[in-house]
């Protein structure tokens, strides 16, 4: 089809209304999609506490895991040692709130006697969180799907991936297989607390919500909302497709091995980089509608 000739020039529109004009109303409902539906509820019990703002600021830094402690600092290349200077173990946020003896000799005053062996001795997993990132890739020559995904903890640290090649399927079919296994991924490494990443605004909203899909994802739909009812808490979150590399280039990889599931112990050699840049947090450009 050739250009018109009398087209006018090009102008700017709004993206959030179906007519292109401009509204308050549709500028607070995209903000409200995109802000308030990722927003796990112990930040609010946080800013709400009524204590000091500093308080508050010190435990947002330690549900974050940003605490400025001796490993923290070494991971941030601002020091060498992460030996804690009370007694000589690594410095975690962790042990600067629980495990240190000095923390210890505080809470055994304030814990009662009987919750101590749960407290002091607690499977550490049960306390951390893990984050997991998937995604999926369909060939449209072929009709075939593939998916990918891996575990970091909260330092980026690799804990496992795998690929997946689903066969015949649709992207949506190829994205659900994604979740449902980073979700076994997740329970099969003694995850109790986990932030999913998917690149995918429907599938979250297809998996958040409480109707029967009467579609051709049903099963799959059905199999994960199982799983997100084990004992543990799953935080299902979307993320722009800039922020979830590491998987798109896993489910892209996919699609070169056999049918079926394959789990991953170590990072692939082609997925060097990508995790570097996850984590030392490299930003990445994205187009935007305005």
């Amino acid at each position: 089809m050739s250009l018109s000739l009398s087209a006018r020039s090009d102008r700017m529109i709004w993206g959030y209304t179906s007519n292109g004009t401009f509204s308050t109303r549709s500028t607070y409902e995209a903000l409200s999609r995109g802000a308030m539906h990722n927003v796990w509820p112990v930040w609010n019990a946080i800013w709400k506490a009524p204590v000091a703002q500093r308080v508050r600021h010190f435990l947002w830094l330690a549900c974050r895991d940003r605490l400025l402690t001796n490993l923290e600092r070494v991971r941030r290349h601002m020091a060498e040692d992460a030996a804690c200077i009370k007694c000589g173990l690594p410095e975690s946020t962790t042990h600067v709130l629980r495990d240190c003896e000095m923390a210890r000799s505080i809470w055994v005053e304030l814990v009662p006697r009987d919750y101590w062996p749960v407290f002091f001795s607690q499977d550490v997993s049960l306390w951390l969180w893990i984050k997991v990132n998937t995604d999926g890739a369909l060939c449209t020559a072929s009709g075939r799907g593939s998916a990918g995904g891996l575990a970091r903890d909260t330092y980026g640290r690799w804990l496992g991936g795998f690929l997946m090649n689903v066969g015949f399927c649709s992207i949506t079919g190829a994205q659900l297989w994604g979740l449902y296994r980073g979700l076994q991924l997740a329970w099969g490494l003694g995850a109790r607390h986990v932030l999913m990443e998917v690149d995918n605004s429907s599938v979250v909203a297809m998996v958040s919500g409480t109707e029967v899909n009467l579609d051709l994802h049903e099963t799959i739909i059905q199999a994960i909302r199982e799983l997100l009812k084990k004992e543990w808490y799953v935080r299902l979150a979307h993320i722009y497709r800039e922020g979830n590399f590491s998987a798109d280039k896993l489910a892209s990889l996919a699609a070169g091995v056999s049918v079926g599931f394959h789990r991953l112990m170590d990072p692939l050699p082609k997925l060097g980089h990508w995790l570097n840049y996850d984590l030392l947090g490299v930003a990445r450009p994205r187009r935007v509608l305005i």
